[in-house]
């Protein structure tokens, strides 16, 4: 009787055709649980599924795995895999090296007040490659500035001012109207060719919002006259704790730097 040789089950082949697809398992994981977007679920899917089809075809993988074996498998890796992604890959270890600047494990440990500050910076935006300046606002002209000024210092305040700086400026702005239109309240020191201190001192009270001075620009008055120097003001509002405002002029020189800038 002639002898028949059976065929033998190739158990890789088997394996294979045990794979559940891609989509059979995206249903059997919720992205929205797992908290990573499905797209990117999917990606890492087809690498699960794709490894467990190299390693049956390469014969690292058992011999023979039944399909729900394989679901379990790949929903397994897959759960640990988006796991990791969402790890953070450094840890908290113990330097018994005896090496105290050790680059492997992150040189020296920083100060705890150093750390406080550190993690209040890298919440926020910070000055990382910017030169820091004081604020400023530009306008285009010294009428605007003064009303912005005294509109967000002085609003609904009274501001005193030198007779003597009551000046019309360029574009037909006279300072009473600049310090109306700023919502504050004019209160007039000294007379037109004299102004002290004094004036100004005495003119203070609770309701004063700030101080203006008003470089005259385009005119002078000569002879039996005298103001402030900017110098006496600027002590003056300090010790009252009031904004001091000064409208410079456009056409003024000034050496900026006794004021630091």
């Amino acid at each position: 009787m002639p002898k028949i040789n059976a065929k033998k089950p190739n158990p890789k082949s088997n394996s294979l055709k045990e794979i559940p697809s891609v989509q059979d398992i995206l249903l059997l994981l919720s992205p929205k649980k797992l908290k990573i977007d499905d797209e990117y679920l999917k990606v890492l899917v087809q690498k699960v599924v794709q490894d467990f089809r190299e390693k049956i075809l390469s014969g690292t993988a058992s011999e023979y795995l039944s399909k729900q074996q394989l679901t379990d498998e790949i929903l397994n890796r897959t759960i640990a895999e988006v796991d990791r992604l969402w790890s953070y890959r450094l840890k908290r270890v113990i330097n018994a090296t005896g090496i105290v600047l050790h680059t492997n494990l992150g040189r020296a440990p920083i100060a705890s007040q150093a750390a406080e500050h550190l993690s209040n910076i890298i919440e926020n935006y910070c000055n990382l490659e910017i030169d820091l300046a004081k604020e400023a606002v530009v306008v285009n002209n010294n009428a605007g500035a003064v009303l912005l000024s005294l509109y967000s210092l002085c609003y609904k305040k009274e501001v005193p001012v030198s007779r003597g700086e009551l000046v019309e400026i360029g574009g037909s702005f006279r300072m009473p109207e600049v310090m109306k239109a700023g919502g504050v309240k004019m209160i007039e020191v000294g007379t037109t060719n004299k102004t002290h201190l004094k004036d100004y001192s005495d003119r203070i009270t609770p309701k004063t919002g700030g101080i203006l001075k008003v470089h005259t620009s385009n005119y002078k008055i000569m002879g039996f006259t005298s103001s402030v120097p900017i110098e006496e003001l600027i002590q003056l509002a300090g010790e009252n704790q009031i904004p001091l405002i000064y409208d410079m002029g456009s056409g003024v020189i000034e050496d900026l730097r006794k004021w630091g800038y």
